[in-house]
């Protein structure tokens, strides 16, 4: 479940740390004062770091004393670490842009109730069918609407970051000549 776990991640990220369960971590003061963490992110700290600009390294070490559970967690467990990893994914690749993400995800929406609305006229056109009685007319009225607003989250979430993050750099500035 660990090499499952590390692969998943892996995709996600596209970081090519093999093992990042291992508890055994070890990072200059510099960079923990520029990362913020908050919950469980801790299992992520060289992928935010490498993120970030810092420069990160796996170094292999020997487990003398195995400790905690082993074997299968529980259900809520997997579930926690499907939303870390989800979480890691947002912020490694859309917390200065999340137009970009929810945009996407609306214009799907979007494009399924565009396909409905257009199977719906051709078997007006067609096949003289009535549209006003028809549950898929409501189907895609739905999938616009929630198309919309989740394209709308995304322009609040773009909104909140332009005004939250105007004197943050992108980057960390290691030495100045």
């Amino acid at each position: 479940q660990s090499k499952l776990f590390n692969a998943i991640v892996r995709t996600f990220t596209g970081s090519l740390f093999n093992d990042l369960s291992c508890e055994v971590k070890i990072f200059s003061r510099s960079i923990m004062e520029d990362i913020q963490l908050y919950g469980t992110m801790y299992r992520f700290l060289p992928i935010v770091a490498a993120q970030k600009g810092f420069k990160c390294k796996e170094v292999k070490c020997a487990h003398y004393q195995e400790r905690g559970k082993k074997g299968f967690y529980s259900l809520s467990e997997y579930v926690s670490r499907v939303i870390d990893i989800l979480t890691l994914y947002f912020n490694t690749g859309f917390s200065r842009k999340p137009l970009r993400f929810f945009s996407t995800i609306g214009a799907v929406f979007v494009a399924v109730a565009v396909i409905i609305l257009l199977f719906i006229v051709a078997q007006k056109l067609l096949l003289n069918y009535p549209i006003g009685n028809r549950a898929e007319l409501l189907l895609a009225l739905f999938f616009m609407v929630l198309g919309i607003q989740t394209a709308s989250f995304g322009l609040l979430g773009e909104i909140i970051t332009f005004t939250h993050s105007q004197g943050r750099p992108d980057y960390i500035v290691e030495k100045v000549i």
